[in-house]
């Protein structure tokens, strides 16, 4: 046995204490990182209770929903968008001076005139684009303009789709309001468009190592998501024209890759 330690050189016995230590202490980050994550939340606690089941069962279903929804998967919580403090067991020290506001004050994150503000700490792109729309003018006017949770709900997130968007629209654009009743039939059309856009990108993306060009392949990317920071403009005619010119850029970008593809496959079969 000592002469099989001997030969061990003592440069391998360091190597082999420092990949221990260096697991050791990966193993201690990584519970310091679950236990930080894991860390105990009041409102999530509180409000996961069966008992608002019937005591509340707005409150639980709040619960439920979050727990099926993106924010959840990205840890956001309850505190991020309605404020409270989470380390507090006692509820008016949860809730605090004012802090967990509910919608209807003013001065709280998920006042309907104030939710843009807070959705922005997160999406701030989708944001700049929105507070140049009409719609966001309507709500900074009179508090009655249509916000995020107007098209995507307030904890399960939605994305609007074709089946979806027209009827969403006309809440606001019908013919009883005479507000433009065109609207719902015009981003239905264009929302269509759009992800006919979105499939011919990825056939593009997928095939596209004999366009010649990687800067081609970068601007065809960069342009198809733009139009979602776009479409919260709100700038029909603008997104319109866009969506055209970059369905007509992929369609050729498609007949150059099957047209090469199909070249290819005749040099093969000589």
């Amino acid at each position: 046995m000592a002469s099989i330690f001997r030969s061990v050189s003592i440069h391998t016995l360091r190597l082999i204490t420092l990949a221990a230590v260096a697991q050791l202490v990966g193993f201690t980050l990584f519970a310091a990182a679950s236990h930080a994550e894991n860390k105990k939340n009041s409102c999530v606690d509180c409000h996961s209770d069966p008992k608002f089941l019937v005591q509340n069962k707005k409150l639980y279903d709040y619960y439920k929903k979050w727990t099926g929804s993106a924010h959840f998967l990205e840890n956001v919580k309850c505190q991020d968008c309605h404020g409270g403090n989470p380390d507090k067991v006692n509820k008016d020290e949860a809730h605090g001076s004012g802090a967990a506001r509910g919608e209807a004050d003013p001065k709280s994150g998920i006042n309907f005139r104030n939710i843009p503000d807070t959705c922005k700490r997160c999406h701030e792109q989708i944001f700049d684009a929105y507070k140049t729309s009409d719609h966001f003018k309507k709500l900074q006017k009179d508090g009655e303009g249509p916000n995020c949770v107007t098209c995507h709900g307030s904890v399960n997130l939605e994305v609007l789709n074709t089946n979806t968007v027209r009827e969403t629209c006309t809440q606001c654009h019908n013919k009883k309001s005479d507000n433009s009743p065109q609207v719902p039939g015009q981003a239905e059309t264009l929302l269509n468009e759009y992800l006919a856009s979105r499939r011919l990108h990825r056939w593009v993306a997928k095939h596209g190592e004999g366009l010649g060009s990687a800067e081609t392949l970068i601007d065809l990317d960069k342009r198809v998501k733009d139009l979602v920071r776009e479409w919260h403009t709100f700038d029909i005619d603008s997104i319109e024209e866009n969506v055209e010119q970059l369905i007509k850029d992929l369609k050729a970008a498609r007949e150059t890759l099957s047209h090469d593809k199909s070249d290819g496959d005749e040099g093969l079969a000589q």
